[in-house]
């Protein structure tokens, strides 16, 4: 039910493999995998070389912990937002994990991603930071994979508002957004999205947005009540639990701005307006279908060169007790008890969240934005998103984004698709904190090995690219000197009203053309 084609990747011959390609396509060039070759706009790449060693960054999503130097160690405990996730690197694929605001915009955690990998200063840039009202530039980091470049690329693994912000940032990296650097879309080789509201989710209005006039709030809401609270710990600089806020592009602690301003901007969060809170610059917004639909006409569906994967959340399978240990081991039970602890959080928060979303019609939502494929906004949920919400984008596209069922292996897969494969768990239920279950240490492995097998689509179309130039000299080279040794002196004029040429010249004006007649 989730999908609008559902494309088989068997019985692909090479003079199929071409038109078959362009119907799936997201209007750009052709790709496509016939047999034991890559066919990408009628060039063949050898299978053999769809492995290379490409990192995974992973990125988390709303309420996700901010950047923490002790977040580089793998044994750290803060790595428990990914548990065994993050220990799953091999010798040629690290597995890196960034980490941005949990509560900024998706613009302005795609920039504190970029920084974080590529390293230097966040910039937010010029224009960004004007319309919003705060500080262009941000923290330093060292970077986790300095040398990423398009000759260098990422895969990007991204659990809910963080699968949006990677969209956001391969956007912003095919428009040169980030100063000083030559990027393009092709810096990022797949974005696999888990539970990410591609659409939008529901629970955005649930939560106090308002449905007519988003990004404003209802007043007492619990989004209400969550800016307060961040207004309240920004400008105490107050981390519980060591969670690091990191908003300080919006000045609003004492110690980056003067104390009566950040007071008087905590007291205005409660009782009046937020600038911060009730604007569209920040990570409650832009989960909502209002958000979505601005972002998804800006980015369209995807690019040609990258592979898209979304995993479903159903929750059909959340409500499943973890397993009682086999044997009678302290560790066994004690782990079983983390395990049993984390089920029922989830499943109690999650249960509230849902029966807050579903309680409401929309009505004021669906007259403010009608097109906006309501009648496929049912069915299953994963506590915070509907099944369609999570799909791939639909939202403000205005063709049909092609999609087709996750296959058996990286082999089957092309490039400008988007994949949707369902699981039966929760909104929490993959992403494995604190304690890693079973199928979550499955789940990633599994993931990890698909996309580790997928190949650098965009690095091979401009390296071969540059390979044809490279030829294409070296064969004129040769022409010009072969066609100099027999022409010797012949240096006459083709006519008496014109100078001589010389047979540099007559060589040299034709050698493209010949170099064409000759390769075709």
């Amino acid at each position: 039910h989730l999908l609008i084609q559902d494309i088989p990747s068997s019985d692909c011959s090479a003079e199929t493999g071409a038109s078959c390609a362009t119907a799936m396509t997201l209007g750009h060039d052709s790709s496509m995998e016939c047999g034991e070759h890559i066919v990408l706009d009628g060039r063949n790449f050898p299978s053999a070389n769809r492995k290379q060693d490409v990192p995974i960054v992973m990125v988390p999503g709303f309420l996700g912990p901010g950047w923490d130097e002790n977040k580089s160690n793998p044994n750290s405990p803060w790595y428990s937002y990914w548990g065994e996730a993050a220990k799953m690197s091999t010798p040629g694929s690290p597995v890196l994990c960034a980490w941005p605001s949990g509560l900024a915009s998706m613009h302005d955690r795609a920039c504190e991603i970029f920084a974080q990998i590529k390293g230097g200063v966040v910039d937010f840039g010029h224009e960004h930071s004007e319309e919003f009202g705060h500080s262009r530039f941000g923290r330093t980091y060292p970077g986790l994979y300095p040398q990423w470049s398009a000759a260098n690329p990422i895969h990007m693994v991204g659990h809910s508002l963080g699968g949006n912000t990677i969209r956001v940032l391969q956007y912003l990296l095919s428009t040169k957004a980030f100063s000083g650097h030559d990027t393009s879309e092709d810096w990022i080789v797949s974005i696999t999205a888990l539970n990410s509201p591609l659409n939008g989710s529901l629970t955005a209005y649930a939560l106090g947005e308002r449905e007519a006039s988003a990004p404003e709030i209802v007043t007492l809401s619990p989004g209400h009540v969550l800016g307060s609270v961040v207004h309240a710990f920004s400008f105490l600089d107050f981390k519980p639990f060591e969670f690091d806020i990191s908003l300080d592009q919006w000045n609003l602690s004492y110690k980056t701005a003067s104390f009566l301003d950040g007071m008087k901007k905590a007291l205005l969060s409660i009782s009046v307006h937020s600038d911060l809170v009730e604007s569209e610059d920040n990570a409650a917004f832009d989960a909502s279908v209002h958000a979505m639909n601005k972002w998804n006409r800006k980015m369209g569906a995807g690019y040609p060169n990258t592979f898209y994967t979304s995993y479903v959340g159903t929750g059909r399978d959340a409500n499943t007790i973890p397993a009682l240990p086999s044997g009678f081991a302290m560790k066994q039970w004690v782990n079983w008890l983390g395990r049993f602890s984390q089920f029922g959080f989830r499943r109690g928060v999650l249960s509230v969240f849902l029966h807050l979303t579903t309680r409401r019609d929309y009505s004021v939502l669906k007259a403010t934005l009608p097109d906006m494929h309501w009648e496929s906004w049912g069915g299953y949920s994963d506590g915070l998103c509907c099944t369609f919400a999570q799909s791939y984008p639909q939202v403000g596209i205005e063709t049909s984004t092609p999609n087709c069922r996750l296959p058996e292996t990286s082999a089957e897969m092309r490039p400008g698709l988007w994949y949707v494969e369902e699981h039966g768990q929760d909104h929490m239920g993959i992403v494995p904190f604190p304690i890693s279950s079973e199928h979550q240490a499955v789940f990633f492995a599994t993931m990890f090995e698909r996309v580790r097998g997928l190949p650098a689509v965009g690095c091979r179309v401009k390296q071969q690219a540059e390979a044809r130039v490279a030829s294409k000299a070296a064969w004129a080279c040769e022409r010009v000197a072969r066609t100099l040794m027999d022409a010797g002196s012949d240096q006459e004029a083709s006519d008496a009203d014109t100078e001589p040429r010389s047979p540099h010249a007559r060589v040299v004006s034709g050698v493209g053309d010949a170099y064409e007649e000759e390769t075709n």
